[in-house]
This record gives C-alpha cells, sequence and structure tokens, in this order.
C-alpha cells in the first residue's frame, strides 16, 4: 500500500506527459496538412502576384486565423531547400505554440510545432493511367 502511494504521483506525471505529447503529435499532423494544402494552393494559382495570398488564404479556410496563434511565412520562391530558384514553387512555414494541461509541471516554456511545405506545379507532359480489372 505504501508502495502505490509514492509510485502513484509519478505514474500520473507520466500518463498526463503522455496525453500532452499525443496532443502535440495531432496538432503537428493538422498543421502539417494545412501547409501542405497551402502550399498546393499556391504553387496552382497561375498568377505569380496572387500566389502568396492564394496559400495565405487556404491557411485561414482551414481554421488558422489570428486568433489561433499561428505564425505563418509564406514565400515564392521558398528561402531553403532545391526550389529556391524556381519562381513557381511555394513554401509554406506555421509555427504555433502548443498548450500544457498537464506537463505544466515539468516543462516551464510550451513546445512550439513547426511544420514547412514547399510545393511546385509541374509542367503538363505525357500522361498515363492504367486501370485494372481482376
Amino acid at each position: 500500500m505504501m508502495m502505490w502511494a509514492l509510485l502513484l504521483p509519478i505514474i500520473g506525471g507520466i500518463l498526463g506527459l503522455a496525453v500532452d505529447a499525443s496532443v502535440w503529435y495531432l496538432k503537428k499532423r493538422d498543421l502539417q496538412s494545412t501547409a501542405d494544402a497551402a502550399a498546393i494552393a499556391g504553387a496552382y494559382e497561375a498568377t505569380f502576384s496572387n500566389r502568396i495570398s492564394k496559400a495565405n488564404a487556404e491557411v485561414l479556410r482551414n481554421g488558422y486565423d489570428s486568433s489561433s496563434q499561428v505564425t505563418s511565412s509564406i514565400y515564392n520562391p521558398p528561402q531553403s531547400g532545391s526550389f529556391t530558384s524556381d519562381t513557381d514553387a511555394v513554401e509554406v512555414q506555421l509555427a504555433q505554440l502548443q498548450s500544457l494541461a498537464f506537463s505544466r509541471l515539468f516543462m516551464e516554456e510550451a513546445p512550439s510545432v513547426n511544420v514547412r511545405a514547399v510545393a511546385v506545379r509541374l509542367p503538363a507532359g505525357e500522361a498515363c493511367v492504367l486501370a485494372l480489372d481482376n
């Protein structure tokens, strides 16, 4: 009984940290999906001058406005990576501070989730569709 009383706070802390880490992972996946969609929307915009605004509109459409405390940076052409000289490529970087629900006991600062996506529209070429039927 004494052992259980000593281990209970430790087990509770580990479970709380696991719950927080799971929520952070899910938020990162959601933020990454938004960055991917925004980069694709910007890359498929036909006019050069509207690419950044189209990507920003996609971020807003996915629910990340000023109240969500998401920092967005959108570049055309990208600032880093393989497509820095490609004016058809769009880079979207999103960052969001996460909440400290249970891990507040162990952490002083909230972790930041940072995601990056780059998309480029390639010229149309020959396409092949193969359909197989059993």
